[in-house]
């Protein structure tokens, strides 16, 4: 066997799996388990291992066939499972799809409103009564998502992680992520946790004199405090302005995608998840000749060309658009290294993108109403000054869910019941952020219900942290391209190996709050903005199965998202 055929034969199926999860999250109908239960087969087949263990040996050392032999029998005896693993890991795949199908069903056939709405509800109404009744709504969806199996699913991913060797599946999921220990992860969440908690209830304090206690409560707290959902800026950035505002940002800092072929879903659907994320369909790879990376894109814009949500959707946007940019940029000659990226630099580098959003210079340089109405200065700032005021308690609200699965797959399996999980949750959030409610019931973050994004929300409130690291590195090294380099040095490779040292680095200090918004305005300052522009990669825009349209390399993106119809 050949490193190509061995390449080719993996990536037909892992392209296979990866086209099928996305059709399931877009309301397309899939067969995930099935071809997870193939590309299973391939990574345990005993012939390839040993075919490949044969050819290091008749290698010559320090040539890039034996660097890449050993990569890929390292991946192989990370993934090899054995026969009780693999009937245990397609018993729990199935039992996840059938859960995450029969909780949408119910939600459908109770006619409640779209997740989205209601926290546009949530986020925007002058009503405390329609935010209260938003708000229960959610509550109900969030007891349909933790009956019926969830518990079950739970025991089961811990049964999978002792027969691979583990005390729970938290452990195996931050080793097998990252390559760290579960315990180092958790010192340096720690010690944010402790380095920021005077700033935190002293933050919450100040609300509730400002506002009256009852902004403590979930409903209440987004009206005073906006996340990127609740925005008066909403109107102007419609879905074309802001994919157009997202390319000139990609192209006035140079970011090149190397002929990648991009599908993006822009869509709001029923049947579509609410969860902005990205799919690695096929890596880049540069074996011999460079194949480019394949990707997939999911946002959800309110429906209509404008709407409640806008300014959330261009901030995931940005998120998975940053994503996307990096995986476009991890350019291996191994397969098996580019699809091992740690999760916590991956989201890293997305959440460096979406500082972007929430700068007064970058909004009100893109911002604009379809019929060409712009922001006004002073609405704009005072939306980026209160977004900003509340940016350590969305970081410390993220935190509570990764400490909530921590603490959930530590549970002896007999207490793993929907009570205790309540309980629990109820612990933690008011641990973390002092408010009487979460901001979000915390049941009703998708990442838990997936075996591939389960035990893993860590990375989200980690990538903040080191995102403040990167912009406070990108400013030191000055502005432009060189101080970019940072980021565009990290791209070139998975990024697995500098994740210990990172979090031993952040375990040490302490955190203050190094990021500042006017870094960003500083650096914007310094960018020559393109008036019109290509991007080097063929985008495919969609709305499920349907063609909205299609941008070639070559050809003006601004022209191409100007003749974009969402309605």
């Amino acid at each position: 066997m050949c490193i190509n055929k061995l390449q080719n034969d993996y990536l037909s199926i892992y392209t296979a799996y990866e086209e099928s999860l996305w059709r399931e999250e877009m309301g397309l109908g899939g067969d995930s388990p099935e071809l997870y239960s193939k590309l299973q087969e391939f990574l345990n087949d005993e012939n390839v291992f040993q075919l490949i263990s044969s050819k290091i040996k008749a290698c010559k050392k320090n040539t890039s066939e034996y660097f890449i032999l050993n990569d890929w029998k390292n991946y192989l005896e990370k993934n090899r499972l054995n026969d009780r693993e693999q009937a245990c890991i397609r018993s729990l795949k199935t039992l996840e799809s059938k859960h995450r199908e029969h909780v949408r069903k119910q939600i459908r056939s109770r006619g409640y409103p779209p997740i989205r709405e209601l926290s546009s509800v949530i986020s925007s109404s002058v009503h405390e009564s329609e935010r209260a009744a938003a708000w229960g709504q959610l509550t109900e969806i969030e007891e349909m998502w933790m009956e019926g199996a969830f518990c079950e699913i739970i025991n089961q991913r811990n049964y999978f992680a002792e027969l691979r060797g583990y005390p729970d599946f938290y452990e195996y999921r931050v080793q097998y992520d990252e390559g760290i220990s579960k315990e180092l992860l958790f010192l340096s969440l720690d010690n944010f946790v402790n380095n920021t908690n005077r700033e935190c209830y002293k933050c919450v304090r100040d609300l509730a004199l400002a506002h009256g206690e009852s902004v403590l409560e979930g409903w209440n707290y987004r009206l005073v405090v906006p996340d990127s959902v609740s925005s008066t800026l909403d109107e102007y950035f419609p879905p074309k302005i802001a994919l157009l505002s997202w390319g000139r940002t990609m192209a006035a800092l140079n970011i090149k995608f190397n002929g990648a072929s991009i599908k993006m879903d822009l869509s709001s659907r029923e049947e579509k998840s609410v969860n902005g994320f990205t799919s690695l369909i096929r890596p880049a790879i540069s074996y011999e000749e460079f194949s480019p990376a394949s990707i997939n894109l999911s946002v959800v814009f309110p429906r209509g060309e404008s709407g409640k949500g806008s300014m959330r959707a261009t901030t995931e946007l940005f998120h998975e658009g940053g994503h996307m940019a990096h995986y476009c940029n991890i350019i291996e000659p191994s397969v098996s290294s580019s699809c091992n990226v740690s999760h916590i630099l991956a989201e890293s580098q997305a959440a460096f993108f979406e500082r972007f959003v929430s700068s007064p210079d970058w909004i009100l340089r893109h911002g604009r109403a379809l019929d060409g109405k712009r922001p006004g200065s002073k609405e704009v700032r005072e939306y980026c000054n209160r977004r900003e005021a509340g940016r350590l308690l969305r970081i410390r609200d993220m935190l509570s869910v990764a400490y909530l699965e921590k603490a959930m797959y530590e549970l002896p399996r007999e207490q793993v019941k929907p009570e205790n999980l309540r309980a629990l949750a109820a612990e933690i959030d008011k641990k973390m952020t002092g408010l009487y409610s979460p901001t979000y019931p915390l049941f009703l973050v998708p990442h838990l219900y997936a075996f591939d994004s389960s035990a893993s929300f860590h990375a989200y409130p980690m990538a903040e942290i080191i995102a403040d690291s990167l912009w406070s590195t990108v400013v030191r090294n000055s502005f432009g391209s060189s101080g970019l380099q940072v980021i565009f040095d990290v791209w070139k490779s998975s990024g697995r190996g500098c994740i210990a040292d990172l979090l031993n680095s952040l375990s040490k200090k302490e955190y203050v709050g190094q990021y500042k918004r006017g870094f960003v305005d500083d650096f914007l300052k310094s960018v020559n903005w393109p008036n019109d522009f290509g991007i080097d990669a063929e985008i495919k825009v969609v709305s499920g199965d349907e063609s909205i349209g299609t941008y070639c390399q070559g050809e003006s993106f601004m022209q191409f998202c100007n003749k974009l119809d969402f309605e």
